[in-house]
């Protein structure tokens, strides 16, 4: 690494725009065990995959609530077998698809209990597959574990 301000950009992922491969407001970013990148657009309500070299390879959602619709998804994080989990934060759920973008399961709903969500944004999981998740109205991060 160089002294700041001489950082090297080694490619660039989702220029502004409506067309697959694009975005209107990308917030979160994830790597598969590949290497591939994964890009939330919380606007166009999708996910976007590149290559490490930012060639675009794989765009899924559509808005709704239902299996597999997205409504504002946020925070990324990819399991121990690559499955990724997406933080669906205005449907109060984290959604779980396998890395070309086939629906899963669901996990949560609006409320304040436990494994209930009440605007989620953040989500990390960690090397013993615990997963963390920033509940941003519920001012809480829960822990949660897959079963």
């Amino acid at each position: 690494m160089g002294a700041p301000g001489e950082e090297k950009v080694h490619a660039e992922f989702c220029r502004y725009g409506t067309d697959p491969g694009r975005a209107l407001w990308p917030n979160s970013v994830a790597l598969d065990k590949q290497g591939n990148v994964y890009v939330s657009d919380d606007w166009l309500n999708r996910i976007s995959s590149f290559d490490k070299d930012g060639n675009f390879l794989n765009a899924w959602g559509t808005k709704g609530s239902g299996p597999g619709q997205l409504a504002g998804p946020a925070g990324l994080a990819f399991d121990a077998d690559d499955n990724l989990y997406v933080v669906d934060s205005l449907n109060h759920r984290i959604q779980v698809f396998t890395k070309d973008g086939k629906f899963l399961t669901t996990w949560g709903k609006l409320g304040t209990g436990p494994a209930e969500f009440n605007m989620p944004w953040g989500i990390h999981i960690d090397a013993n597959d615990d997963v963390f998740v920033a509940d941003w109205k519920n001012n809480r991060v829960q822990k949660l574990t897959r079963t």
